[in-house]
């Protein structure tokens, strides 16, 4: 069957006369594939880009070159130990320490971040390596929580992004930029509500976008909430 990534994917006419029971199809079926996987590894790079649907509305994930098992290996240490991810769908508790280079990012939302984080590090453990904090096994996995979250977000808003920024520009406003600036933006950013017809929909998403990490909902429980769509 022909297939596409999702980023492209809903900018075609079969995403915009998707029923409300194609798009749970669509929502449980990421779902599914997160609980199974989250068992066994985390991603670390969850994005429409890394989705990949087929004519027939089956999808499935590509691009693991991020993800850690979740053995308690030397080699799977290392790989939590790498902040990776792409702007946009990475957790909001990985842009303090950029924030931290920025003198001018004293925003709202970063001050909220700033008085967790002792409590991030508490609830996951740190090691300080080279002035950065690494995190576990369950920090990434609540990671990957916001990065599908953030993917539903588009599936259910017409392709909007959850975040203002991101929604007013698009990823083009960044090019030539560094990493640490579009950061920093996103993090000066307002997060948006879902605003989907369907509640159901609305309230999975919202609660997967949420800090502190360990508030986000279950994947488990988000799936069943989809399941009862279709």
């Amino acid at each position: 069957a022909n297939s596409m990534d999702l980023e492209k994917f809903i900018k075609t006419k079969t995403y915009k006369n998707l029923t409300d029971k194609q798009l749970a199809y669509i929502m449980f079926q990421i779902l599914d594939a997160m609980v199974k996987y989250e068992k066994l590894f985390v991603h670390k790079d969850i994005k429409p880009g890394n989705i990949v649907i087929d004519n027939k509305l089956n999808i499935r994930f590509i691009d693991f070159g991020f993800s850690c098992g979740i053995e308690l290996t030397k080699d799977n240490e290392k790989c939590l130990d790498m902040g990776v991810g792409t702007p946009g769908y990475k957790a909001p508790e990985h842009y303090v320490n950029v924030c931290h280079s920025d003198p001018n990012c004293k925003t709202k939302d970063f001050e909220y971040i700033k008085k967790n984080r002792e409590l991030v590090e508490q609830r996951y453990g740190k090691k300080p390596r080279g002035g950065l904090t690494h995190f576990s096994y369950e920090y990434w996995q609540n990671s990957d929580k916001w990065g599908v979250g953030s993917v539903l977000f588009r599936l259910a808003n017409n392709g909007e992004y959850p975040n203002e920024l991101l929604n007013d520009k698009g990823m083009g406003m960044f090019k030539g930029e560094n990493v640490d600036f579009i950061e920093i933006e996103i993090l000066r950013s307002q997060l948006r509500k879902s605003h989907h017809s369907n509640k159901t929909f609305n309230q999975v998403i919202d609660e997967l976008l949420v800090y502190p990490p360990w508030e986000r909902i279950s994947l488990e429980k988000a799936r069943g909430m989809i399941m009862k769509i279709m």
